[in-house]
């Protein structure tokens, strides 16, 4: 006796376990489709407090030691996920020095006129500040000054800001420094 299948799906569909319509109920009685298994809940962003620190090009190192908090605490409250409190969007904005409304989440939209041209102003300065600590000849060098005058003349908060980094990529956290992977003794400083 051959048995013949009154469901409107194809056999294909039925062997290969692909996900039904939602509003098809399988045997015992549970919902097949994918889309009714999983509920999760979109992800809530609360602030934009990490883009607007990279797009200024500032390190979170710098930010936490400003802010006098731990690194690790800053990596925290700079997650997009993390709900702050207005103490804490208070001393973030004073650091990043841009307005509260720039750092809240309520568009997907670039930043604003006025921060998008510090930043650019402030990567501009850590050029012209690494430019400097390069310079090898008397006329680069006061140029190099030069420059960095009209800068802080256009936005006097500039004149705090370091350069780029030029010794390579930093360490993780979980990575030891040189000195922990190469002891050196310390006898030498217990003799005479």
């Amino acid at each position: 006796m051959s048995s013949v299948s009154s469901s409107p799906f194809s056999a294909s569909q039925r062997k290969t376990g692909e996900a039904l319509p939602a509003n098809v109920v399988s045997c015992n009685g549970s919902h097949t489709s994918k889309e009714q298994k999983t509920h999760t809940q979109p992800v809530r962003h609360y602030h934009r407090i990490q883009e607007v620190r990279k797009e200024q090009g500032t390190a979170l190192r710098t930010v936490a030691r400003n802010m006098k908090i731990g690194i690790k605490r800053a990596r925290y409250e700079e997650l997009p996920t993390t709900n702050l409190d207005v103490e804490a969007l208070v001393r973030w904005q004073k650091v990043l020095k841009v307005p509260l409304d720039e750092m809240l989440e309520e568009s997907h939209e670039i930043l604003s006129r006025p921060v998008q041209e510090r930043a650019q102003l402030v990567r501009m300065m850590k050029t012209v500040v690494s430019m400097q600590e390069t310079a090898e000849t008397a006329p680069l060098q006061r140029m190099v000054q030069t420059l960095i005058d009209q800068f802080i003349e256009l936005m006097p908060e500039l004149a705090e800001v370091t350069s780029w980094h030029s010794l390579g990529q930093r360490r993780s956290l979980k990575e030891y420094g040189r000195v922990a992977l190469e002891p050196i003794s310390t006898r030498f400083l217990e003799e005479g």
